[in-house]
């Protein structure tokens, strides 16, 4: 017996919702089930990356995306948040203030792991979160707050001719 996942579009992006286990490292290998929300948004990039919150930072580091990128100052940006990427130019310019505001927003979810990963053919949003999430206005909220900065974190058209000019959206 397993417990059930669901998994569909949604406002044009591919959505899934889970349960996982989660082996807790200081309790001898008790497992805790998180839900997890995942929406992929199907978005070539020109490089590998990955964010996560500070509760991500493992798993961010075990992907092995390139090095850690630095933020320069920015205001209400946690240096503990880590940022692996291939190409530091690139997040330079595609970190706008939109985007930092968004990601910052989502990797400040209460009780969350959260992340975003990228690469050159995909990228997806992913939260974890102990909570059984059996609220559907709950779920909702969550997946619209999801979406909305999927929406945010898309290459515009002229970014993409800009960062990627011999790859077209298909590859």
């Amino acid at each position: 017996m397993q417990a059930s996942a669901v998994d569909g579009n949604y406002r044009g992006y591919r959505i899934g919702l889970f349960s996982e286990g989660k082996i807790e490292e200081n309790r001898r290998g008790f497992v805790r089930f998180r839900t997890v929300i995942e929406v992929i948004f199907g978005e070539n990039m020109p490089t590998r990356g990955a964010f996560g919150n500070t509760d991500a930072n493992g798993v961010v580091q075990y992907l092995n995306y390139g090095t850690t990128y630095i933020m320069d100052e920015k205001p209400n940006w946690d240096k503990n948040y880590l940022i692996t990427t291939e190409d530091h130019e690139f997040l330079k310019e595609y970190l706008t203030p939109t985007r930092l505001k968004g990601l910052n927003s989502f990797f400040k979810l209460n009780k969350t792991t959260t992340m975003f990963v990228f690469n050159e053919r995909d990228s997806f949003l992913r939260l974890e979160t102990a909570n059984p999430l059996t609220e559907p206005e709950r779920v909702e909220k969550l997946i619209n707050k999801i979406v909305h900065l999927a929406e945010a974190l898309k290459l515009s058209k002229t970014e993409r001719e800009r960062f990627m000019p011999n790859k077209n959206k298909s590859e």
